[in-house]
């Protein structure tokens, strides 16, 4: 039942004109991630908020209840909304550089750096149910740490590894939205703080984070084309799990 379900739902989603990137089961029970393909940031939040609906709507046809909690079940992994951000300049991604190390631009570690330096502030507006917070522990890939790492999913914030001639989808992906977020505050937060980052000229000290995550890290208190800004464009995908 739950492939059909899931497969139900994709249709919905894409006869609405909202294309779908991948769907597949999670890890916890019952748990399954619908990945969106990307988008300005408004249509982004609009297609979520029709998404949320849509889910609803399939599993009421299937007799079951569908839930956005952060932590419906203790013990087995929680749900999020990790959010993949990237900047355009036209046509150019401006996260992308050939020459840096791990293929990130001056603006996208500033960037990285914005999101990181105001984490706390964000988690008032991506993460706001007491039941957010019994997402955000130890030991269930939520992220616990203010860092921003390539494969520690431990990390605030996760930069993809680069593929050869997929300089476009050099991007970043923000780990603690939830999906009871408010996408429109949600979004508009994150690029805030990014932009903030940019033009501040912040530094998030270079190298990523791996397993030295526990010891180099601080822990927080407490998980393409579009309109512009600047001459910019933002790029928003999402994976509600």
């Amino acid at each position: 039942m739950a492939t059909d379900l899931r497969k139900r739902t994709v249709e919905y989603l894409e006869a609405m004109g909202m294309p779908v990137e991948s769907s597949h089961h999670e890890v916890a029970p019952s748990q399954h991630e619908i990945d969106l393909r990307y988008a300005d940031a408004l249509t982004m939040a609009d297609n979520i908020m029709t998404y949320r609906l849509t889910v609803k709507e399939a599993a009421h046809e299937f007799d079951v209840y569908a839930t956005f909690m952060p932590k419906p079940v203790a013990g087995v992994d929680g749900s999020g909304m990790h959010t993949h951000m990237s900047l355009f300049e036209g046509d150019r991604n401006a996260f992308f550089d050939p020459t840096d190390e791990f293929h990130l631009s001056k603006t996208a570690r500033a960037f990285i750096a914005g999101v990181l330096r105001h984490a706390r502030e964000l988690t008032l507006v991506t993460n706001q149910w007491v039941n957010s917070y019994k997402r955000l522990v130890p030991g269930y890939e939520a992220p616990v740490y203010i860092c921003w790492a390539r494969r520690n999913r431990s990390a605030l914030v996760r930069v993809p590894m680069y593929k050869p001639g997929k300089e476009g989808a050099t991007r970043i992906e923000f780990r603690s939205p939830d999906p009871a977020c408010n996408p429109y505050l949600a979004f508009a937060s994150m690029l805030g703080a990014g932009l903030a980052g940019i033009e501040n000229e912040y530094e998030n000290g270079g190298l990523p984070a791996s397993s030295r995550c526990r010891r180099t890290c601080s822990k927080p208190s407490w998980r393409r084309s579009g309109p512009s800004c600047c001459g910019r464009r933002w790029a928003i995908t999402s994976s509600n799990t």
